[in-house]
């Protein structure tokens, strides 16, 4: 229940007019407070992996999405002629190599008449990503030469 004095220098409009306005509020409020409403349910919180900054590279070259793989070698030690490859011309070739190995070694590969290019292994891994596009098509011959400590893997893409 809520009262209202009338207080001296207040007119009988305002005193109803107050009134009226705090039982509004009221009732607002214990709506809001009832206990026939619902309880609120709990939602679990949500959790949104990220990946950790130190995480090792993979030893396996990515494979990019909407591209046709030419080549691909797994996990590899030591020197190899990886194989042959047709490209075409005016298509993006990608070319992504891993390589895992002592610290300052370096592998390289050749992408042959095409291109040649190193990457450096490091102990956590070392993932190179290069593109290259040609005006004619060719034929590649895919050679990496590599010391016997290091793991390289390769994947060639259009």
């Amino acid at each position: 229940m809520i009262c209202i004095h009338h207080t001296p220098g207040m007119t009988m409009r305002r005193s109803i007019g107050i009134s009226l306005m705090l039982v509004a509020l009221a009732t607002a409020v214990s709506a809001c407070t009832s206990d026939d409403t619902p309880a609120a349910t709990a939602t679990p919180p949500v959790t949104v992996p990220v990946a950790d900054p130190a995480s090792p590279i993979p030893a396996e070259a990515t494979e990019l999405p909407d591209v046709k793989t030419l080549i691909y070698q797994k996990p590899t030690q030591g020197s190899a002629i990886v194989g042959r490859a047709k490209i075409r011309g005016g298509v993006p070739l990608w070319e992504l190599v891993t390589c895992h190995g002592t610290a300052g070694t370096e592998i390289e590969v050749e992408l042959k008449p095409l291109d040649r290019f190193t990457v450096p292994c490091t102990p956590e891994g070392y993932a190179a990503r290069n593109q290259a596009t040609v005006a004619a098509g060719n034929e590649l011959t895919v050679q990496v030469s590599s010391p016997g400590d290091a793991t390289w893997s390769l994947r060639l893409q259009q």
